[in-house]
């Protein structure tokens, strides 16, 4: 059942939005580390290129978008649907689509960052240290846009990059326990649409940097957002925020594994996009 689930995935067609991704990667951001690498001679960390693009909030929105588009179809309702849950019962086709949810965002993860890290080969040396395009020219070369004193000031860049990744992992796992839960109810577009206004809202709460930001999933996400800009102080414990994105995750998991226990299967392929 996993391997069906997996297989159908890494093939489907949508998948093709992920280069166009890569694309906006390395024209913005790759293409600007380039350029302050030319003006300065200096290496960067072989780890600041992945916090860079997930500090960010545009490139944030953007990687959470292009996840949320190829796996519209999470969890699977096409015409096999009836077949599989008669094969394998109901528990057992939950569980699949658990584990494959967290296959397709290691995935996806790891396929954004090996993209980063072979285009940025060139210019990195491994050390866990700030290179001195971020401490001594990152504001003169215009990279505090994308890591900001607030990161720089409070840990060494290999803890940020986990903790980052940790952040996206335990966030894209949220929403995909949500889409389970419209699924289950029988109301995958609905709660889909519900998902999207939810996403554009709460990026631009953090754009304006308001304290509402909070109250949305976004904020949590981001890593820099949590600190302040020259003491070692947070605005929001990012331990609790992480907590916070299982916690709710979880939750959404459960309520939609007992409502689907409960809904009829006719029901739940109606739930086809």
């Amino acid at each position: 059942m996993l391997n069906y689930l997996y297989s159908k995935w890494i093939l489907n067609s949508k998948n093709v939005i992920v280069i166009v991704l890569m694309a906006l990667i390395n024209s913005i951001v790759i293409t600007k580390l380039y350029n302050v690498y030319a003006r300065t001679n200096e290496p960067f960390s072989v780890y600041e290129s992945g916090i860079v693009v997930l500090n960010a909030g545009l490139f944030l929105f953007f990687i959470t978008i292009v996840f949320v588009i190829i796996m519209s179809d999470y969890p699977s309702s096409d015409s096999n649907l009836y077949f599989l849950i008669l094969r394998c019962g109901r528990k057992k086709w939950f569980i699949s689509q658990m584990l494959f949810s967290f296959l397709a965002i290691m995935t996806y993860i790891g396929v954004v960052f090996a993209f980063v890290l072979i285009r940025m080969a060139p210019l990195v040396f491994v050390a866990n240290g700030w290179s001195l395009n971020i401490s001594d020219y990152g504001k003169q070369m215009g990279l505090l846009q994308y890591i900001p004193f607030q990161l720089y000031n409070q840990m060494p860049p290999l803890q940020a990059l986990v903790f980052s990744i940790v952040l996206l992992w335990a966030y894209l796992q949220m929403l995909l326990g949500f889409q389970m839960l419209g699924f289950s109810c029988g109301s995958k577009k609905i709660f889909s649409v519900i998902q999207m206004v939810i996403l554009a809202v709460g990026i631009g709460m953090v754009f304006l940097d308001i304290q509402l930001k909070w109250y949305f999933p976004q904020a949590h996400s981001i890593l820099c957002t949590h600190y302040q800009k020259y003491f070692k102080r947070y605005y929001f414990n990012p331990y609790l925020s992480l907590a916070l994105l299982i916690i709710v995750g979880i939750a959404f998991h459960v309520l939609a594994y007992l409502k689907f226990m409960r809904t009829d299967v006719d029901r739940l392929k109606e739930n086809e996009l």
